[in-house]
Order: structure tokens, then sequence, then C-alpha cells
């Protein structure tokens, strides 16, 4: 038997299978789109470890290739297949929202949710990472490792010992970001609203210094 010659009715009619999987895609486009996006949404931790698995086996498959060797490859080919890909597969125009105004008109909707969000441990350490990347600081933390250090500094304000809550601190670098400090949690410290916001860009020592002459 020749393992090369198509066995089954699919693989002898191969054009005509795919052309009537394309009609019939068109004649239930919003139906299949629909199913798919409720299986996704059924689905959603099932899908994202599936992609994590493929993601790890390619690595595991290509060692030693960088995002930089990844950037390079884009600029040479990438570009230039997405432009033939456009070409050879045409779609409707779509119309793009205004980013500002859908972002603005999604707070007001959510914006409850949204400023219990930021108050969580969680949302403020999503806003201390892309300060740090700002800054191009070094290190990172997690949210458990940010709750450690605020049992640790015994749930009060680093500097003037007032009692906190959880959702009350703020995050606060002892050594400041724009002057060198890390984004590693030896270097984070509770702290209420003013006196986070009076330390500035100042580091510990400094800001503990001008709060004793203010307070004489």
């Amino acid at each position: 038997m020749n393992p090369d010659k198509p066995t089954t009715w699919k693989q002898r009619n191969k054009e005509r299978y795919l052309a009537a999987q394309r009609k019939n895609y068109a004649k239930n486009r919003e139906k299949k789109i629909a199913y798919h996006r409720k299986w996704r949404a059924k689905n959603l931790e099932k899908n994202r470890e599936k992609r994590r698995d493929s993601q790890r086996e390619w690595r595991r498959l290509h060692p030693g290739y960088s995002r930089e060797q990844w950037k390079n490859w884009y600029k040479k080919k990438g570009v230039q297949y997405a432009r033939d890909y456009r070409k050879s597969h045409p779609a409707k125009p779509r119309v793009r929202p205004d980013r500002k105004a859908w972002s603005h008109a999604y707070y007001l909707k959510n914006r409850t949710k949204i400023l219990e969000y930021r108050k969580s441990p969680k949302g403020r350490k999503s806003d201390q990472v892309r300060r740090a990347r700002k800054h191009n600081a070094s290190g990172s933390y997690t949210a458990e490792q940010w709750i450690q250090r605020f049992l640790f500094h015994g749930q009060r304000c680093r500097y003037c010992r007032v009692p906190l809550t959880l959702q009350q601190a703020t995050i606060d670098h002892a050594i400041p970001l724009s002057r060198g400090g890390s984004n590693w949690p030896s270097n984070l410290v509770p702290a209420c609203l003013p006196c986070n916001s009076s330390k500035c860009n100042r580091t510990i020592l400094e800001f503990l210094a001008l709060s004793s002459r203010l307070h004489k």
C-alpha cells in the first residue's frame, strides 16, 4: 500500500472539501462566531493553560531565541508578510471607535468597580509596575509580597505611624524610583496618602529629617 496515496474521500477531494467548508462558514458566520465566543468564555482557564503549554514547548524547541531576535525577524519579514496577507485576504473595513471616548465611557459605566480595583493590593501593584517600567527600575513583586511588607510594618504608616487598613495604605518606595530605587519588595513601605504625597521623591532619611524640623 502506497502511504502517499490519498485513502479517504477528504484527501481525494481536498479542494472540493475546502470550498464546501468556506461556503458553510460564510453562510453561518455569525452563528459560528457566537458559538466559539461562548465556548472560549466557558473554557477560559483550559484555553489559557493550553496556550501556555504550547508556548513552553515552542521555547523548549527553540532555546536561545530571544525577544530581540523576534523583533529583528519581524522588521525583516513580518511587516511584508502582514501586508501580503492583508492583500490576499481583504476584509471588510472596520470602523475603529475613538479610544479616548471609549475609555471615558467605560470608566463612567464601571467607575465603582475600577476604584475598588485601584484600592486593592493587585490594583496598587499594577500602578507601581507601570511606574517602575517608566523609570527602567529593576525588580518585581507579587500582591502577596506587598501584603507581607504591610504586615511587617505593623499595618501602620512608615512615617507618621498612623494605623492603616490595606485599602488605605499606599505603596511607597523607600528609595524613589526616580532616584535609582528598585521595585523589589525590600524597597517597599506602607504610607498614608498625606505622607506619600509629601515625601515626593525624597528618601526615607530625607523625609524623616524634614518632618522632624516641621514638627519642632
